[in-house]
């Protein structure tokens, strides 16, 4: 039976992060056993209770196209704690109710390895959703701020407010522990998320981790492992430069503006694709009606 996990909470106000500085390349090859960061997903962070509505587990990172189907799972909100609950329609305990869970914490939306001046398309993530950076070892909880994990948005580098959760309880398949720190913007004071995109199928989301303390240009600490090693960038995978000449390491992504659009709407082949995603909020030429699916509140434009 799966037991509530431990991890950190960090509620940061993200302010005063450093502009963006231009891209360029890093060719020092790290082992396997450095510090790196793995992959960048989209889900929902939920608190899962059983058929009898008893709490399994708490701050369990999902799939963000769950939906109630009144067969395996039931989406909703709690009005008290005002998070998201996944209702797993199985005793808890049983073969079937591990297999419906696990079932929801696999197939998440992995983001392309681009950086902000790559070519589009990016990849795609509702405005609503949370974020999980996973990386290749455990995390030093003392050194997650917002200086040392950044999210940016827009052409104008605005910092994100967010609330980053971290935890050391996912096991990779060398049987070693990977540490995870999950964004989520939604909350109770801003509901909507992540700030929406000014164009559709334009990047406007970036997170951005320096790898070289630099005090001489505001950057005081960078992200460490448990054993202390900072993190590094790895050879491939997007990087800008910091002002003192060092990687940083970055993910880009598209978050809306987004709106639910029906199939009998006229849009364009281009539109239509972006609107086929389950849960995302399409530009449309003109206002639309708020939309609610599951757990997932969907904002519109206005």
């Amino acid at each position: 039976m799966l037991r509530p996990l431990p991890y950190a909470v960090l509620l940061v106000l993200l302010a005063g992060a450093p502009a963006l500085a231009a891209q360029g390349p890093h060719n020092a090859p790290p082992s396997r056993f450095d510090f790196v960061l793995q992959r960048v997903e989209t889900g929902r962070v939920v608190e899962v209770r059983d058929l009898d509505h008893e709490l399994v587990a708490a701050g369990i990172f999902v799939r963000d196209d769950l939906v109630t189907d009144g067969v395996n799972y039931e989406l909703a909100r709690n009005a008290v704690t005002q998070r998201d609950v996944l209702r797993v329609l199985r005793q808890a305990g049983t073969p079937a109710f591990d297999d419906l869970l696990n079932a929801a914490r696999t197939g998440l939306t992995r983001w392309a390895d681009k950086g902000w001046n790559d070519p589009p398309p990016f990849t795609t993530v509702p405005r609503n959703a949370a974020v999980r950076l996973v990386f290749s070892r455990a995390i030093d909880f003392s050194t997650v701020t917002a200086q040392t994990i950044q999210v940016l948005a827009g052409e104008a580098r605005t910092p994100v407010p967010l609330t980053m959760i971290g935890s050391n309880d996912l096991v990779g398949p060398d049987g070693h522990p990977r540490g995870t720190v999950i964004l989520a913007a939604a909350n109770s004071g801003n509901p909507s998320g992540f700030p929406a995109s000014e164009l559709l199928a334009e990047r406007s989301l970036i997170v951005r981790i320096p790898t070289v303390v630099e005090p001489a240009n505001g950057q005081f600490s960078v992200l460490r492992s448990q054993l202390g090693d900072k993190i590094q960038a790895r050879p491939g995978k997007p990087v800008e430069t910091s002002p003192g000449g060092n990687p940083i390491v970055v993910r880009a992504a598209e978050s809306g503006p987004f709106q639910w659009v029906p199939k009998r709407k006229k849009y364009s082949a281009r539109h239509r694709r972006t609107c086929l995603h389950t849960y995302l909020l399409c530009a449309t030429p003109s206002a639309m009606a708020e939309v609610t699916s599951g757990a997932f509140r969907v904002i519109p434009l206005t």
